[in-house]
């Protein structure tokens, strides 16, 4: 059944709307750095969350996340959080794929290299440095940089790209990562990435790159199919 939240609202008027006579026994919020749980109150029963963009405004957060009893995140925001006194917290991969979405084309492939993400240089400095170099790549092969592709034409690009080139901004297996490798699409992930070991084998499942070898390596790769 659902209930309705507002920022604003507090646990009586949310408890309010559970059915008469029923208590959880705890409740798992997710994503707090979106929409907060009333933080000035303390919840009436266990608060466990789950953390995403933890980056975002992470000196606030931090300080609401004291006061609920578990939290989970991704590896590097896990660290972060023990530096800052927090411990009540573990790493969790919070991420996957649709299944029903990611589906192998039999089309040609339209690109041969996509890149689909933000593209905001003051955020993301790294990601700005290796993708100019993507666009070397271009008189030779078909390189797609896009942002705010969603739904039907994101997967589309997935499935008909040969070379997903990733980016997970804190170091996390996030869910393009599952789902260009579930779109048929060969991953490259950056090599400093502190999750993806867990889940794929470079040079087998996928293929981890710096700055210096990025190039070198999309050259191989589109040279030998």
């Amino acid at each position: 059944e659902e209930i309705h939240y507002e920022v604003g609202m507090g646990w009586g008027a949310l408890f309010d709307q559970l059915p008469t006579g029923w208590k959880p026994d705890c409740i798992l919020w997710i994503w707090p750095e979106y929409v907060l749980w009333p933080a000035w109150e303390r919840c009436p029963v266990p608060l466990v969350t789950v953390v995403g963009d933890w980056h975002y405004n992470f000196s606030a957060l931090s300080g609401c996340l004291r006061g609920c009893e578990f939290i989970f995140a991704d590896r590097l925001g896990t660290q972060r959080l023990n530096e800052h006194g927090i411990e009540h917290v573990d790493w969790w991969t919070a991420y996957g794929h649709f299944p029903a979405q990611c589906k192998h084309r039999n089309e040609p492939p339209l690109y041969d290299v996509t890149f689909i993400g933000r593209l905001n240089f003051h955020s993301h400095r790294t990601r700005s440095r290796y993708l100019a170099k993507l666009t070397r790549l271009a008189e030779r092969f078909r390189v797609r940089i896009a942002r705010d592709l969603y739904g039907p034409d994101y997967f589309e690009a997935l499935a008909r790209s040969r070379i997903v080139v990733n980016d997970g901004v804190r170091g996390e297996m996030n869910m393009r990562a599952y789902e260009a490798t579930a779109c048929g699409a060969l991953l490259f992930m950056h090599g400093d990435n502190l999750e993806i070991s867990e889940f794929l084998r470079d040079g087998k499942d996928c293929v981890c790159f710096d700055e210096d070898n990025l190039l070198s390596l999309l050259t191989h790769y589109l040279s030998n199919e």
